[in-house]
């Protein structure tokens, strides 16, 4: 939370500035509102990167306590006892983690320059990125729609191959049946006797 309203006041700070054009309406302000909210800023900043040193000090004290109050449960020793100042060069550590934290606000205030530029070229980079992927879920769907459709063929062509060996099997069953009733056809059919030249039929004729 305390990083987040550093880099609010840095933008802030940043638009008073005129470093920034993140809000067009602050351009508008006269010169006596952008000092305004130039002091408010800084303060702001200030406040808060003395903030930050002091819960870096903080942290190193509630640090070396509790290796004090470690030490004195493990050796029988009483806790200022064991809690010795290390010297110069112990408070080493805990110097830098306070200029560190107090440095960090004012740093994190120029973030609002990397990020007017990131807003502007937002569009630009959405509309490569909205490109970039309707032409990949084109590409895929175009992959599966040729293995859907080649998968069929192939289904198709498997099922010619498996249907093939009943179908001949069924055809030559079929020829032999066929065969067998034309013979029992023939034997079963009675003949008519022959015709003499000159032997009439009674056919009623005069």
């Amino acid at each position: 939370m305390i990083i987040f309203i550093e880099i609010v006041m840095g933008v802030f700070l940043m638009e008073a500035l005129g470093v920034t054009h993140l809000f067009p309406k602050m351009g508008s302000l006269s010169a006596k509102a952008l000092r305004r909210i130039v002091w408010a800023s800084v303060l702001f900043l200030f406040f808060l990167a003395s903030v930050e040193a002091a819960l870096a000090f903080m942290r190193d004290l509630i640090l070396a306590d509790k290796v004090a109050a470690t030490k004195a449960l493990i050796t029988g020793q009483s806790a200022a006892i064991a809690a010795k100042p290390g010297g110069a060069i112990g408070n080493i550590p805990m110097a830098g983690q306070m200029v560190l934290g107090f440095m960090l606000p004012w740093a994190l205030a120029f973030i609002a320059i990397p990020f007017e530029s990131f807003m502007t070229s937002m569009r630009t980079v959405t509309g490569v990125l909205l490109v970039l992927l309707t032409r990949t879920v084109g590409f895929l769907l175009r992959i599966s729609s040729n293995i859907v459709r080649n998968g069929v063929h192939l289904l198709v062509n498997l099922y010619d191959v498996i249907i093939f060996i009943p179908l001949v099997i069924e055809r030559l069953v079929r020829k032999g049946s066929g065969t067998e009733r034309r013979g029992k056809d023939r034997g079963g059919v009675a003949s008519f006797p022959k015709r003499e030249p000159g032997e009439r039929t009674a056919t009623g004729e005069f």
